[in-house]
């Protein structure tokens, strides 16, 4: 079985990309970031969720969503993730915590991770191309890019 949850600030509103990326961009384009976890499981999936909100939410100032979709009013997302292969410390450390608990209620088979770029407003196709240059690493970092329609 396949469950992707979003984790994303409570208090987190969209916000100018001027100090995300390196380079100007139109104050009108804004962004929300957030975390995707992709799990691949066996077993109980209220014990995987349980594990989740567990290890990785903070009920305070996070939201989780199961199964996300896309924000209204979205119009560039951008996802971005860690190659095979390349040294991946968070996920190395979810994965430690589950496999120290046995009894878990679950097997996990794959466990992907990724930062979640939501942006709004005139996404140029050169403001596009800033983004993607300035927020992924290609030597270690793989990306998806999905426009609204």
């Amino acid at each position: 079985m396949r469950v992707v949850y979003e984790i994303s600030g409570k208090y987190d509103k969209p916000a100018r990309c001027g100090g995300l990326v390196n380079s100007s961009i139109d104050p009108g384009v804004t962004y929300q970031h957030s975390r995707i976890y992709e799990f691949t499981f066996e077993g109980d999936s209220a014990a995987l969720e349980s594990f989740v909100r567990h290890c990785l939410f903070d009920e305070i100032g996070q939201v989780l969503t199961r199964d996300p979709g896309t924000p209204p009013g979205l119009s560039l997302l951008l996802e971005v993730g860690m190659k095979p292969g390349s040294l991946d410390l968070e996920k190395e450390a979810i994965l430690s915590v589950h496999r120290a608990r046995p009894e878990s209620g679950f097997t996990l088979s794959a466990l992907r991770l990724r930062q979640r770029y939501c942006f709004f407003g005139q996404v140029t196709e050169s403001t596009e191309r800033r983004l993607v240059r300035d927020l992924v690493n290609p030597a270690i970092q793989t990306h998806t890019l999905e426009r609204s329609a």
